[in-house]
């Protein structure tokens, strides 16, 4: 019978083979390597250890600021009805600008349900929100048919009587060049129509003004500034006295009448429910409010609770100083 000679049998085994290379130690000596052979470049590596390369005057870095972007601190000129809101950094980054920005991300959150009128397709019947930052370089983003533009597309995911929730279809903005100076950010909201175009959201307002009517109960308040119901209920109705199809909670504030006592039940900060809308389009009332023993008017501010718009949005920017140097990569 013929033997089959293993090819292999003159090979002397090695005996614990991958405990002789440290993997940790050899990247830590090519970060250092690479470190060091070139400082021109302005990067340089410290990993706490005595031979590490301290970095030059003009290193760069990356760093990353978190802002936190609530409707119910937009500025006030926001035209919510053709879908903008409207931000001060400033104001949110401790009266600091956000210099030389070179990736933006954004995860997803929950926008205001809106409705067409009745026998009408839904109003997100696409399944596609987008967004433009209008500050932002024209240069910047996504260029659609007919001058359009964005920047971050949101799958439609979860559609229910008060709000949708938004997905990026890619959550990171990568910027070709570093944006010099943020001062301001201002978002507009769009959804496609029939004919490939985007139309302008009108949002729900998520604030209005309003007056308390002296000696109604259940409480009745009369909307001002030209607002009506359909903030609070689409469609709105059109028959009175009628009562919200889902619940509407509102959150007042400012409402200042000689009784505290009636004040704090008002502004109690878990809200309350609008329980109907008896006589017309600027009037709600709030059944567990009793204004009858209340002598005069009173105003006071009107948060929609179902209006509003929160979001987080991640700048990575560009530092002349010492960072973790972490430098952001596709994935």
């Amino acid at each position: 019978m013929s033997q089959i000679r293993d090819p292999f049998n003159n090979i002397t085994p090695t005996i614990n083979r991958g405990r002789q290379v440290d993997i940790r130690e050899y990247q830590k000596k090519e970060i250092r390597r690479q470190g060091q052979g070139d400082q021109s470049s302005g990067y340089s590596f410290s990993l706490g250890t005595s031979d590490a390369v301290a970095p030059t005057v003009d290193a760069v870095g990356i760093e990353d600021t978190y802002l936190y972007f609530d409707s119910g601190s937009r500025d006030s000129s926001s035209l919510v009805n053709v879908g903008e809101l409207k931000y001060s950094i400033n104001n949110l980054n401790f009266q600091q600008p956000i210099d030389n920005c070179i990736e933006l991300q954004l995860g997803s959150f929950y926008f205001p349900m809106v409705n067409n009128p009745a026998g009408s397709p839904l109003f997100y019947f696409f399944r596609r929100v987008y967004m433009q930052i209008t500050t932002l370089p024209s240069t910047q983003g996504v260029l659609g048919p007919n001058t359009s533009q964005y920047h971050f597309e949101f799958d439609v995911s979860t559609v229910t009587s008060i709000a949708t929730l938004l997905t990026p279809v890619r959550d990171t903005l990568y910027f070709r060049q570093p944006i010099i100076t943020q001062t301001d950010m201002i978002f507009k909201f769009f959804v496609p129509n029939g004919y490939g175009n985007l139309n302008p959201i009108n949002i729900p307002k998520d604030q209005l003004t309003a007056i308390g009517l002296a000696g109604t109960n259940p409480a009745r308040f009369l909307i001002t500034g030209g607002d009506t119901i359909v903030n609070m209920e689409q469609p709105a109705p059109t028959v009175f006295p009628a009562a919200p199809a889902v619940p509407v909670a509102v959150y007042f504030r400012n409402f200042n009448s000689p009784d505290v006592t009636l004040n704090n039940v008002v502004n109690v900060t878990t809200g309350l429910f609008v329980t109907g809308f008896p006589t017309d389009q600027f009037t709600f009332e709030v059944a567990t409010l009793n204004f009858a023993a209340l002598a005069v008017n009173v105003p006071c501010a009107v948060w929609i609770g179902k209006n509003r718009i929160a979001f987080q949005m991640r700048f990575t920017t560009l530092r002349n100083q010492r960072t973790n140097f972490l430098k952001p990569i596709h994935v």
